[in-house]
């Protein structure tokens, strides 16, 4: 892992972490989030400690906290193609987030820059 991270005037994109479990089952477990990414809502606080080691805990993928108060509110990542899969060209990378991509958009001048 790199522990890079990425920062706009309202949030914090960050590598995640096992502390970050109930975090992630807090929003994991509503059954409007997870069908939307494509994956059932979290059961438990383990079950979403397990993703987080298997998935989330890798290189290319953040947490992405509201900067004032550190709440976790999502997750963006991206794989390369040899990580990936889905069909795509080897120079191309998958890009996903867990909440609607407007989110993030609010976000991306500032990233830009």
């Amino acid at each position: 892992m790199l522990n890079k991270e990425l920062m706009t005037e309202r949030l914090l994109l960050r590598d995640w972490k096992d502390a970050d479990a109930q975090s992630l089952y807090k929003y994991a477990s509503d059954p409007e989030v997870g069908p939307r990414a494509g994956w059932p809502p979290h059961k438990s606080v383990e079950e979403s400690l397990e993703i987080l080691r298997a998935l989330f805990i890798s290189e290319g993928m953040w947490a992405v906290c509201l900067k004032e108060t550190s709440e976790i509110i999502g997750c963006v990542g991206y794989l390369p193609a040899k990580s990936s899969n889905l069909y795509i060209e080897e120079d191309e990378c998958e890009v996903g987030a867990d909440k609607p991509v407007r989110v993030l958009k609010l976000e991306r001048r500032e990233l830009l820059r």
